[in-house]
């Protein structure tokens, strides 16, 4: 029988992929990753503008990577989503993203 986790994972995963598959002009998933101690899924957010630092200079940017880590004691732990790419925030420190 499976665990909590592994249900959950199951479940949030299988989420992801439907809708992936309602939204394609917004959501395309691009990998799934199986370390030691949490599962990640990669991600690309598609027409999704925001701005971005590019040599110095603000341009906006429509596709975004990203990924989604579900940790080893989700769903006691919340899952992270990080963008592989810093997007310009005015109240975040470009430097740290703080």
């Amino acid at each position: 029988m499976k665990t909590l986790h592994q249900r959950r994972v199951a479940n949030e995963i299988e989420l992801l992929e439907r809708t992936a598959a309602l939204n394609p002009d917004k959501l395309r998933l691009t990998g799934r990753v199986i370390h030691l101690d949490r599962w990640q899924v990669d991600f690309e957010l598609l027409a999704s503008p925001a701005l971005i630092r590019e040599n110095g200079a603000l341009v906006v940017a429509t596709i975004h990577a990203a990924e989604i880590r579900l940790p080893r004691f989700f769903p006691a732990v919340p899952i992270e989503i990080y963008l592989k790419r810093a997007v310009f925030h005015p109240n975040a420190d470009p430097e740290n993203g703080f």
